[in-house]
């Protein structure tokens, strides 16, 4: 389940998926990122197994659903599919200058 912040800042997700994800190489406090007046809100749900979170320099935010597809949450909160079918995808990175995502 994803969830954010109703003012998060257009990173913040990416750096929560992170946080749960063990990807961060140190420990943060959710309160370094959330703001503490802002609700969670409910984005979307029914997912699969999601991995391999990684970010554009626009401040897209991208995920796999293992079994189903690549999706794309954008900065104004807009979730889209980004590449399907796929199967079993789960590292993610963009390459130098942010034009190649491997």
């Amino acid at each position: 389940m994803l969830v954010r912040n109703k003012a998060m800042k257009p990173c913040a997700l990416f750096i929560c998926f992170a946080l749960f994800g063990s990807l961060a190489a140190q420990d943060m406090p959710l309160s370094q990122v959330l703001i503490p007046t802002e609700d969670w809100q409910l984005v979307e749900s029914d997912f699969g197994f999601t991995d391999g979170p990684t970010a554009d320099t626009q401040g897209n935010f991208y995920f796999s659903d293992m079994k189903q597809r690549l999706h794309c949450f954008t900065p104004e909160g807009k979730l889209e599919p980004f590449l399907e079918p796929i199967h079993g995808i789960s590292g993610m990175k963009f390459g130098p200058k942010g034009k190649k995502l491997y």
